[in-house]
């Protein structure tokens, strides 16, 4: 008879930081419980059902940090966070913990084109340009 495996406690989302195609994710953990590694999930809120990297494991119990990249400005994104133990067919995990949802952003820079700006001699002539980041 094998011995039983102990359910890991749930991982504590911490952080879910968006910037430019790339959503830096944080958390914490009781280290009481031995784990073998986290298991992340980070699919779009809309429009499909899943990712091809998604889940993804990161075998190493020390790792408190992931940076998902590739990811689409202007999307949600749901991801969530599981413990797990072992890896095989008998590995235990935790429940999923969901992060909050992730919103990439647009930012847009409204700068008028001075060039332009200069060969208008009334005030109603304007241009901008548009820089996506």
């Amino acid at each position: 008879m094998f011995p039983a495996l102990i359910v890991p406690s749930d991982v504590v989302p911490t952080k879910a930081n968006p910037s430019g195609t790339n959503i830096t994710l944080e958390w914490t953990y009781n280290d009481t419980h031995i784990v073998s590694g986290f298991r992340l999930n980070c699919i779009p809120a809309v429009g499909l059902c899943g990712d091809r990297d998604s889940p993804l494991d990161i075998p190493d119990k020390t790792v408190r940090t992931y940076t998902h990249q590739g990811a689409t400005p202007g999307q949600d994104y749901n991801v969530s966070i599981q413990a797990y133990v072992n890896t095989t067919s008998d590995s235990v995990q935790s429940g999923w913990v969901e992060f909050d949802t992730v919103k990439l952003v647009i930012n847009i820079d409204l700068k008028p084109l001075t060039e332009i700006a200069m060969r208008c001699n009334d005030l109603s002539c304007s241009s901008f340009n548009i820089i996506l980041h």
